[in-house]
């Protein structure tokens, strides 16, 4: 049986090692076979991105050219419009009906699932796999500690057995690295060398990304 396929969403803006470490070890630990990363064309709760869908696109994929089983995939930004993730779930589901997916996503993103589209959906389509560090923290909100205890699996296994359903906690190495933190050091004259690949870092240098973007 083919193992899991990970899904990773956001406006990479850029990519960076806290993005990818995460990925790799989820990857690793779950054992997905592939990790699709996808930019966001316009995300639901934040402002729009900085750089254009393209630049962020060629990007990520310099930071995962090393990595065959890392995927960038642009539908998000060729569907264009807001990026409900509902949307997205949906058209795997469709390439990959019988396959399982997993949702890959921050303790905060998941804190915030009850803000997101038809949230109540996603574990009719995928598993739900949450990336957790130190000091570990736990579920204080009601109605996401009940949402977590009826779905909640501690084995991996688990994700490869069934299609969808669950929600698996993941511990990963922190790294705390943002986007803007990267934008911000750049516009104010700083290098990002070491947040990003290197790839990455030199593309941004080359054509002075985010010189001019200024703090968030």
């Amino acid at each position: 049986m083919e193992g899991p396929l990970g899904i990773l969403g956001g406006t990479f803006d850029p990519v960076h090692h806290g993005h990818l470490r995460p990925a790799l070890e989820m990857m690793q630990g779950v054992g997905l076979q592939r990790v699709f990363f996808i930019p966001n064309f316009h995300p639901p709760h934040r402002p729009p991105p900085v750089l254009q869908g393209a630049v962020r696109l060629h990007l990520l994929r310099l930071a995962i050219a090393a990595e065959p089983r890392f995927v960038a995939d642009p539908r998000e930004l060729e569907r264009g419009g807001i990026s409900y993730t509902i949307d997205t779930l949906l058209t795997f589901r469709r390439e990959y009906p019988r396959r399982s997916l997993c949702l890959l996503m921050g303790f905060d993103a998941f804190l915030s699932l009850p803000s997101w589209r038809h949230w109540e959906r996603i574990l009719d389509l995928v598993h739900i796999v949450v990336a957790n560090r130190p000091p570990w923290r736990t579920v204080q909100d009601d109605l996401m500690a009940d949402f977590l205890s009826r779905h909640h699996t501690a084995q991996p296994l688990e994700l490869h057995r069934t299609t969808h359903g669950h929600i698996h906690l993941f511990s990963v190495t922190p790294l705390e690295i943002s986007s803007s933190q990267i934008r911000q050091e750049i516009a104010h004259g700083g290098s990002s060398r070491y947040l990003v690949p290197e790839p990455v870092w030199h593309h941004i240098c080359q054509e002075r990304l985010y010189e001019q973007s200024g703090p968030d």
